[in-house]
């Protein structure tokens, strides 16, 4: 019998992406990828993506420093939304 913390431990990763344009519009999104969204009908491909991520509003500079190679990444961490499922209050998430 596995134990929990090494069953999460060894279970793999499910990521989501989203590739944006400079002006931040969605260029192409992950299946998935709607799930994480403020609403499911603002991550539309062509839509500013901080329309669904209103967290990455004023973070306009440092995700230009990224495209232009002046920085390798950045986090958001413990997002939340409320869950769509009905068995699930909310979930957490980061952006990396």
């Amino acid at each position: 019998m596995m134990r929990p913390l090494l069953r999460k431990l060894l279970a793999p990763r499910h990521m989501e992406y989203l590739i944006l344009d400079r002006n931040l519009n969605i260029q192409e999104r992950s299946v998935g990828a709607d799930r994480f969204a403020e609403n499911i009908d603002d991550l539309v491909e062509g839509n500013d993506v901080r329309v669904g991520f209103p967290e990455l509003i004023g973070l306009e500079e440092v995700l230009d420093n990224i495209l232009q190679g002046y920085r390798n990444s950045f986090e958001l961490r413990g997002l939340t939304r409320a869950a769509k499922a009905p068995r699930t209050k909310h979930f957490y998430f980061d952006i990396n």
